[in-house]
């Protein structure tokens, strides 16, 4: 059978955003939002349409990394397949990547919906961390992912995982997103901001600054609709909730540079220094300016002082989880030895997930 097959179709489905591709490529082919637009004159209630920004025409499917409606889910595929990518599914091997720590659920009715409503005849599904990894060209790595919806810190060792050692944070950049329009309407009623515009301005005025840093330099930013939005403390508050996760949710948890330490140190002794010499930072929500200094100054106080950190921010760290799925998509045993085929499927049905896609730590 796959002799018979086209490249394989990388989708790393993200709470935010969802790139697409095929296998063997660099980059991406697109990158759309992953939400839909809901009008309840269309046949479904919903279509896909990545122009519609505010939270009253649209919805996100998926929340913390975690599916809410499989039907936008479904609806955005298509999309994908017939529009973006212009391709049949039935004719390409297909994976599909999943946070740690997600629900085998998730992974079921994903796979499901892929065999049943599109018929490809190959499917894998692989956790983030695993694909940085593979990306990142490393023999030892702490993975550290922030993206839309989860953060997360995993160590792997030789392509192993050390499920131990695993951390999960259900924040993200759409966290960060809702607490800087929460701040920036709060300074001014006059001037509501929705998490649509906080975005555009976090990427482009925010970061993260030194530990004990003060001085903080007002800047402008001209938002689509027009209005002029200055920013001054705003600027580096918005990157509090990274470090300070009860800013944005009910408990109070580990911030990332806690997460970072506590997973080395999960680790036995004799690997804790490889770890902390290979933090890889990746996802699109480490990438403000700053953050890879912030991190070692944080760490390096709280680890030995003969323990050297190294944390490594790379320029494509945002699409480190998809290029990995293309790196892995593109080995010749993908197909043969690593993916589930439609016959494993409809021969041992849903339980072949379980077995073959077992990564959950």
């Amino acid at each position: 059978m796959e002799n018979h097959l086209k490249q394989t179709i990388v989708i790393d489905l993200g709470s935010g955003d969802t790139k697409v591709g095929l296998a063997e490529e660099d980059y991406p082919s697109c990158t759309i939002p992953t939400r839909i637009s809901c009008d309840e004159s269309t046949p479904k209630g919903f279509y896909f349409d990545q122009s519609a920004m505010s939270s009253e025409e649209c919805t996100y499917p998926i929340h913390h990394g975690i599916i809410q409606n499989f039907d936008h889910v479904e609806s955005l595929l298509e999309h994908v397949f017939s529009k973006e990518l212009c391709l049949k599914p039935q004719d390409h091997p297909l994976l599909l990547t999943q946070p740690p720590k997600n629900p085998q659920r998730d992974k079921e009715k994903l796979a499901e919906m892929m065999f049943e409503k599109f018929a490809v005849p190959a499917l894998y599904e692989e956790i983030h961390s695993v694909l940085t990894f593979n990306a990142a060209g490393r023999s030892t790595a702490l993975i550290v992912e922030s993206g839309h919806g989860v953060t997360s810190v995993v160590p792997i060792l030789s392509g192993y995982v050390i499920s131990d050692a695993v951390l999960r944070l259900d924040v993200g950049g759409g966290d960060i997103d809702q607490y800087l329009a929460k701040i920036l309407s709060a300074k001014s009623q006059e001037c509501e901001i929705r998490p649509e515009e906080a975005r555009i301005l976090k990427e482009n005025l925010c970061y993260v600054p030194d530990r004990g840093s003060a001085e903080i330099e007002e800047e402008s930013y001209l938002l689509p609709d027009g209005r002029r939005v200055v920013l001054g403390q705003e600027r580096v508050l918005a990157t509090n909730p990274l470090f300070q996760p009860f800013l944005v949710e009910q408990y109070d948890t580990p911030g990332i540079h806690e997460m970072i330490f506590q997973s080395i140190f999960k680790c036995s002794v004799d690997l804790r220094r490889a770890f902390a010499n290979n933090v890889i930072l990746s996802g699109g929500n480490t990438l403000f300016n700053g953050i890879e200094d912030r991190l070692k100054q944080e760490l390096e106080t709280r680890v030995p002082p003969t323990m050297k950190v190294n944390v490594i921010a790379s320029k494509d760290r945002n699409i480190f989880v998809w290029r990995g799925g293309s790196i892995l998509g593109s080995l010749s045993t993908f197909v043969k030895n690593i993916c589930i085929s439609r016959t494993e499927y409809e021969e041992f049905g849903i339980s072949v997930i379980r077995k073959k896609c077992a990564n959950q730590f």
